[in-house]
């Protein structure tokens, strides 16, 4: 579609501004999370092994999630399904503050990955029906304002949590909040027509099953930083909550500027190169956080991890969306969900290795799965 098509289009420009400020919603719950989890790791004495076990909580209610989130897509529209997600994910933020023990901890944590599993592919599914309509690269732009809406929650918790607001207060105010913001952005999203026909879900095959194992790899890497950095920074560098989230807060910052301008680096090297190039600065940021003498290099690094993955996963669903041989609903939730399965191994994985080393060890897995990237990321040719 022409530019001067798309400047017609006023039903695609108001979708996306609605779509945009739905991927800034999920990132601000997202993120609003991190920097309570060292918090309640602390209230509920939990060593790593056993906080890697909560944390598992999140990645098993996405991946319930999203098969049947691709069903529903498929019967009744994204749009209806993000509409219903939306709500249910911002109050989720409510439970995990509140658990009053690691079972209960658990099951808040598989709600909240319940929550944003569904709102995950119903949102993406969207953005890629609007790409589409644009004819030209925009996805990482969506996934720009998730990243931007990361900065503001992980930053903006740390910084409240730090002046002594309480964590019960943070997280209602800011559920009730988004509850009021995403009714007009549900209210401009793309409509669209279901496509009952053929089934719902299957396992991807050949070229699409391993784009589903790079966004293994690469939700792997995004997972250890939703979880592990603000622990990481606290142990290592003995900080309170506050500062402690300012790993995650550098990550999302330049995770944001890397997607606000990713989608003309994607159009300009092609997608296979920038995903190599994504997956070396990870790797490099990885190694510069770990070996940092100072809380600042751990920042600086930090950031250029957020760098590096910034496009990985708008590039891996951008290529998901547009298979030949998978239907946009079930090609997304299938890829989607393989790349939960990084967070379903990673928190469990990285807490079990850190209880009989280190967690600076256990972050080490993380350089692997990205030099793992650039070894295969010529598969995304042939999804």
């Amino acid at each position: 579609m022409s530019e001067l098509a798309v400047a017609d289009d006023r039903d695609a420009r108001l979708a996306r501004r609605g779509v945009l400020g739905l991927f800034l919603i999920n990132g601000l719950v997202t993120a609003s999370l991190v920097p309570h989890i060292p918090l309640f790791q602390s209230r509920l004495d939990l060593s790593p092994g056993w906080l890697g076990i909560a944390l598992l909580g999140v990645a098993i209610g996405a991946i319930v999630s999203m098969p049947l989130t691709a069903q529903f897509i498929e019967r009744y529209t994204s749009r209806t399904v993000v509409t219903v997600a939306t709500p249910i994910y911002c109050l989720a933020l409510i439970g995990p503050i509140v658990a009053p023990s690691l079972p209960t901890l658990f099951a808040a944590l598989v709600l909240f990955g319940l929550g944003n599993g569904s709102m995950d592919v119903a949102m993406n599914a969207q953005a890629v029906d609007i790409e589409k309509r644009y004819g030209r690269p925009i996805m990482s732009s969506f996934h720009g304002f998730f990243s931007l809406g990361g900065l503001i929650g992980a930053g903006g918790g740390g910084l409240l949590l730090e002046m002594g607001v309480a964590p019960w207060t943070h997280v209602t105010s800011l559920a009730v909040v988004l509850l009021l913001a995403c009714a007009p952005a549900l209210r401009v999203s793309l409509r669209g027509q279901g496509e009952a026909s053929g089934p719902h879900f299957v396992l991807p095959r050949g070229a699409l099953l391993g784009v589903g194992a790079l966004a293994l790899f690469t939700l792997f890497c995004e997972g250890a930083m939703n979880d592990w950095s603000a622990v990481y920074l606290r142990d290592a560098f003995s900080l309170g909550p506050g500062l402690a989230a300012m790993g995650y807060a550098s990550f999302s910052l330049t995770m944001t500027l890397g997607r606000l301008t990713g989608d003309r680096v994607v159009a300009r090297l092609g997608r296979v190169p920038a995903a190599r190039l994504s997956a070396t600065l990870a790797a490099s940021g990885m190694a510069l956080t770990l070996l940092a003498p100072a809380f600042w290099v751990a920042l600086v690094g930090f950031g250029i991890i957020g760098l590096g993955l910034a496009n990985m996963i708008p590039i891996l669903f951008s290529a998901a969306g547009n298979s030949r041989t998978m239907r946009r609903g079930p090609a997304i939730a299938a890829v989607a969900t393989l790349g939960y399965a990084g967070l379903l191994t990673g928190p469990p994985l990285i807490g079990f290795v850190a209880q009989w080393t280190n967690l600076s060890t256990a972050l080490a897995m993380l350089i692997v799965a990205m030099l793992s990237v650039i070894v295969f990321a010529p598969i995304i040719r042939h999804a």
